[in-house]
């Protein structure tokens, strides 16, 4: 799952900054991860049990508290790893 968080954390990081759309961000995870781009795609909808279009409403800033709450609720084990993400970013990127 780490992998996996790095993709998802990847691809968010680059779209809610304002630097790349949700495809972009996608494509460029993957050129950085020597992935194939649907296996980031799967990383951030599939293996996280949301659609695109969830995903695309979570990528909006207003919804960062909400994208923070579901990984937390999905993911309990992950909670610190998913905090550490959320507050680095809001404090140094936004």
């Amino acid at each position: 799952m780490s992998k996996k968080f790095g993709h998802i954390f990847g691809v968010y990081e680059l779209v809610i900054t304002g630097r790349y759309s949700r495809k972009s961000a996608v494509r460029e995870i993957a050129k950085k991860s020597g992935i194939n781009p649907t296996t980031v795609a799967a990383s951030c909808t599939r293996d996280i049990y949301i659609k695109t279009a969830r995903l695309d409403e979570f990528l909006k800033p207003k919804n960062i508290k909400d994208f923070k709450k579901y990984l937390i609720k999905y993911f309990p084990n992950y909670r610190t790893k998913i905090e550490n993400f959320f507050n680095n970013l809001t404090k140094a990127k936004l």
